[in-house]
């Protein structure tokens, strides 16, 4: 009996804590991007269930920064700057490291409530593109590739980003992982604030 109860008890401890680190989300899910000193940063991390038996440490620049699930934060000065959050259930963790690249506060040049965005780099590209994406103002963006006839390829980006810039990547593929054909693709971006968003154009050759 004391083997069944045992038994049970420890199904439960597997189910609770291993659904909540298979399911866990990160907040921008974009590794690396620009901020200006002094502007807000919002970081979130998000469980499904959620569980409040999770562990959270944040480190801002190997510093001890919270330990909820979401971190209000901001960089003084200018330079690289690393983030890193921990979510631990006592017998495994999951990991997310950011590169902040923080510059002298200025003007985004960007438009209040409107998106920046640059085809990116190389153009053509055969292998990675760069897409540099500016923000203002928070906003719930969502970032697309489509073909010349504007059928969806891939989704690089959806979600909640403060005011900064971010860069993402395209490898030519679509959203099962093919390698699309050579030719010219759209990258378009919207948001909740800019429902007109913003389109460029770049050549595949690979």
């Amino acid at each position: 009996m004391k083997a069944i109860i045992a038994a049970i008890l420890l199904f439960f401890t597997v189910a609770i804590f291993g659904q909540g680190l298979q399911s866990i989300s990160f907040s921008p899910d974009i590794p690396v991007f620009s901020a200006d000193a002094g502007r807000p940063l919002y970081f979130k991390v998000e469980t499904s269930p959620d569980d409040s038996l999770l562990h959270y440490q944040w480190m801002k620049d190997g510093k001890a920064a919270g330990s909820s699930n979401d971190l209000y934060c901001s960089y003084e000065y200018p330079g690289e700057h690393r983030l890193e959050c921990v979510v631990s259930d006592g017998e495994s963790s999951s990991e997310k490291r950011w590169l902040v690249s923080v510059r002298p506060c200025g003007d985004f040049g960007v438009k209040p409530g409107r998106i920046s965005l640059r085809y990116g780099d190389p153009n053509p590209f055969s292998q990675e593109n760069i897409i540099e994406l500016q923000l203002d103002s928070p906003q719930h963006v969502e970032i697309n590739v489509l073909d010349q006839q504007q059928q969806h390829v891939r989704q690089l980006f959806v979600g909640y980003l403060t005011p900064a810039t971010y860069h993402l990547f395209w490898h030519g593929t679509d959203d099962r992982g093919t390698l699309k054909e050579n030719g010219i693709y759209h990258l378009t971006a919207k948001s909740d604030q800019d429902t007109t968003g913003v389109t460029e154009k770049f050549l595949y050759m690979r």
